[in-house]
């Protein structure tokens, strides 16, 4: 089968281009054949390296675009950039074309070539985007809801629209082309060469920092406050950003820079894991968060607040880790300390772990694509 993925951009080293990445090379290595047509690369490498019979384009589309009057601009930009897909997708003549995240694409795609079967893919909960609004000002509270009712609009034009997990599910029972298909993980992620207990007292923590919806600065706090009872371990957070002269500034004025450490983006962040012992998430929404998973694949037991949506799809009867109610920083710091100081509960967990992970493979996840395929090109 030909499979056509279409998406902004390849350049941020994010979930949903480390999962693009994932599912092409395991859908390739299948015997389909992958496109991948990028909007605008912006001359940036590509973030994750993709074998050579993936065939990639970058249209550089910004050169076509008006940024002046915004309403008839934007208006003049869809009708040139259906021109530019048409013929980009007449050449490559796929089976199925998927859209793994928002932009000119969800008001491109769904209205060129209709007799091609569309997916649009949803990284993120609907729930946690309306938390996330919540706690904004309100004159940006009124913008994010608006323009998210205007894509969400365009997401009942595709056959099928992809969520990741069964809690948010619910907030899309107004859908009718709804499926679920977890992310999937790549298995030479999987390493326990190092025995959990013979790796350096590191709790790990990693995110983006562009702002502080991956609750950088909760975990903070609630390290502050076990930190001299646990002298040995330090935290080491990965990820940048804008936000992260505040989470230094935080650190500095809690005099936690010997036991905070903020590390930037890793290019290996594998071998990072295998120089931990222990995973954190105080993130305010995820859609199903990937390093979850991958911390999972390299034995590590995490503990993460129960945001919308995907970490209670992971973490189930607390195996592998333990799951807290969102904001309960007490309970949060109690469960970090019990699994510091117990050895033995760590290694237990980190074994539960492991088995958890073993649901995101490619030979559990790429079938359930295959079968979608197969189910909308017979419609």
């Amino acid at each position: 089968m030909r499979i056509l993925y279409c998406i902004a951009s390849f350049s941020a080293k994010g979930g949903t281009e480390k999962v693009l990445s994932s599912k092409a090379m395991a859908l390739s290595g299948k015997g389909h054949e992958v496109f991948i047509l990028i909007s605008d690369q912006h001359q940036k490498p590509f973030a994750y390296d993709l074998p050579q019979k993936i065939e990639v384009k970058d249209l550089g589309i910004t050169r076509f675009l008006k940024t002046g009057f915004k309403g008839l601009d934007f208006l003049r930009n869809i009708y040139l950039l259906r021109k530019l897909y048409r013929s980009e997708i007449e050449a490559i003549k796929p089976d199925i074309i998927i859209v793994p995240e928002r932009g000119y694409e969800d008001f491109v795609i769904p209205y060129v070539h209709r007799n091609i079967p569309k997916i649009r893919e949803y990284h993120f909960s609907r729930k946690a985007s309306e938390f996330l609004e919540s706690t904004m000002k309100i004159r940006e509270r009124l913008k994010a809801r608006f323009i998210r009712s205007i894509y969400e609009s365009q997401y009942k034009r595709y056959d099928s629209f992809v969520i990741l997990t069964e809690k948010d599910a619910s907030s899309w029972k107004h859908f009718k082309n709804v499926s679920i298909i977890p992310n999937v993980v790549e298995e030479k992620n999987a390493d326990q060469s190092v025995p959990l207990l013979q790796r350096p007292k590191r709790i790990i923590a990693v995110g983006s920092m562009v702002a502080d919806r991956k609750g950088f600065s909760e975990l903070i706090k609630i390290w502050s406050e076990l930190a001299a009872d646990f002298t040995e371990w330090t935290v080491h957070i990965f990820g940048d950003g804008p936000y992260r002269s505040v989470y230094e500034k935080e650190i500095r004025d809690l005099q936690l820079q010997e036991r905070i450490v903020l590390e930037g983006i890793s290019d290996n962040i594998q071998s990072e894991y295998q120089q931990s012992q222990v995973f954190v998430m105080t993130s305010k929404g995820e859609g199903l968060p990937m390093v979850i998973i991958e911390a999972q694949q390299n034995g590590i037991p995490v503990i993460v607040y129960d945001c919308y949506s995907g970490p209670s799809d992971i973490l189930k009867n607390d195996r592998g880790g333990y799951l807290v109610p969102m904001q309960d920083k007490v309970y949060f710091s109690s469960m970090l300390k019990k699994i510091l100081v117990d050895a033995e509960l760590r290694n237990k967990k980190g074994d539960e772990a492991v088995a958890n992970s073993l649901n995101y493979l490619p030979s559990v996840i790429i079938p359930q694509w295959e079968q979608l395929f197969k189910n909308l090109s017979e419609q």
